[in-house]
């Protein structure tokens, strides 16, 4: 039996055509050797570097021994022995103990080789042996250099070549092993979804609603957002959870019934039923809602009641007026000012334009007033976050409107980008700079942008 102290449990079955299956008591049979010894090494060796190896001797019989070891190493490996001699010295060990003997080794190559240690006891035939192999790796330091493209071949008449060289360092360790891998993703966008999606991360985003008007709306959000990409995705079965797409559909169900608590008799919303009413947060119960709509149920007389109330919030020139803000302001992050506000209420009413424009009076009327007055705002000059969300606002009517597209040329000359890189609004600190690059990713995909998508997606993976 292999093994110098193991206990092996043994178990035999029989199949028989009468009986069936029958299983035999096990056996347990402990293989003890009386001598023996150990090799340690380590993970691996380095080229030109002085290591030291350990053997440990084990002497389990009733008497002291007194023996040789012989060490002997394979090509490559440099000890103090003489050239095709083994390395040799004597030891003592007492009954029921150990001891370690040490010795050291230098690789000469880069190549793996291997150590065979032999420990005899004088007077008698009691040895054993042990070989184990030696990785060694080249001397200095290992690295990896990586390139990546954006490959978009129908920017380029639907076919596009690119041309890796093969780039040698100039300092690179002679007789070094290179090797190369070629990894494609197929939307970086998508893959750094699941990444903030994986483990015990996304219990981290999905929570049962729960405060006020405000709060609700946050945590219900969070949900409809993870939940309708893993939808749309069908990717529930890859979450770990079978429950999880029943659990997230039950929050947002929850949730919808805490807001209504909070609703006004017009379908406007605030933190609190004695609070004047938000638009900013109206439209952004229309918006969530009409997301949420293609999960769980909700009821289209609820999303165009408050579509109806803000449309009674546009002024003569097409803009949004705001009631109220919110007492959460950090809630509605850079959404301040009439550009902005406008554009953020545009995009509720265009999420809601599918429930909605059959059912409200005047919707279509509204809509393009709001779109006059972005588009007029676009043309006059914007920057960094009202020309972020302007233009995803404007991508979202239609991509191929002259408006669109000068709002989505300016921000891509805009933005503060390298060759792998873009993000705008970075004079304002990071928070508003990952909200102001999130929605020009947005905008970059409406238009199909991939580069300018790609550098705004790896702005925002690095954390």
């Amino acid at each position: 039996m292999p093994d110098s102290i193991t206990t092996w449990d043994i178990q035999a079955v029989e199949v028989s055509q009468s009986k069936g299956l029958c299983v035999g008591p096990s056996l347990e049979l402990t293989v003890f050797k009386q001598f023996f010894l150990k090799v340690h090494t380590p993970y691996a060796l380095k080229q030109y570097e002085q290591v030291e190896l350990r053997v440990v001797i084990y002497n389990y019989m009733n008497q002291d021994v007194k023996g040789e070891i012989q060490v002997k190493c394979g090509d490559g490996i440099c000890t103090d022995a003489e050239q095709n001699e083994p390395l040799k010295s004597r030891f003592a060990v007492e009954k029921n103990s150990a001891t370690s003997f040490s010795f050291m080794v230098v690789p000469l190559s880069s190549s793996d080789s291997s150590v065979s240690v032999l420990a005899r006891v004088f007077g008698s035939d009691v040895h054993d042996a042990v070989e184990k192999d030696l990785r060694v790796m080249p001397e200095g330091n290992y690295e990896e250099m990586s390139r990546s493209w954006s490959v978009q071949p129908r920017r380029h008449g639907g076919q596009q070549v690119i041309v890796v060289d093969n780039e040698t360092p100039q300092n690179v360790v002679p007789g070094t092993e290179m090797s190369a891998f070629l990894s494609a993703q197929g939307n970086l966008v998508a893959e750094t979804i699941q990444n903030t999606l994986k483990g015990s991360k996304i219990s981290n985003l999905l929570r049962l609603p729960r405060g006020c008007g405000e709060q609700n709306m946050m945590y219900t959000s969070i949900t409809v957002m993870v939940a309708r990409y893993l939808n749309r995705s069908d990717q529930w079965n890859k979450m770990g959870d079978p429950q999880l797409k029943k659990r997230s559909f039950d929050f947002i169900t929850s949730g919808f019934a805490s807001q209504l608590t909070y609703r006004k008799p017009d379908y406007s919303y605030a933190a609190w039923l004695h609070r004047a009413s938000s638009t900013w947060l109206t439209a952004f119960v229309a918006k969530v809602f009409s997301q949420a709509r293609q999960l769980v149920f909700i009821p289209v007389s609820e999303i165009c009641g408050s579509v109806r109330w803000l449309m009674r919030k546009q002024d003569k020139d097409g803009s949004f007026l705001e009631s109220k803000p919110v007492v959460h302001l950090n809630m509605m992050g850079q959404v301040t000012g009439k550009v902005v506000l406008t554009s953020f209420v545009f995009i509720a009413l265009l999420e809601a334009r599918e429930s909605c424009i059959n059912e409200v009076e005047g919707f279509t009327v509204v809509v393009e007033k709001a779109h006059g007055y972005l588009t007029s705002q676009a043309m006059n000059g914007l920057e960094d976050f009202p020309l972020a969300i302007t233009a995803y606002a404007l991508s979202l009517w239609k991509v191929s409107d002259g408006a669109a597209k000068v709002t989505m040329h300016t921000l891509k000359t805009s933005g503060l980008q390298t060759e792998e890189l873009i993000h705008w609004g970075s004079n304002k600190g990071k928070a508003a700079a990952v909200e102001s690059t999130a929605y020009g990713l947005l905008a970059a995909i409406q238009h199909e942008e991939g580069e300018i998508a790609e550098k705004a997606t790896n702005w925002l993976s690095q954390g």
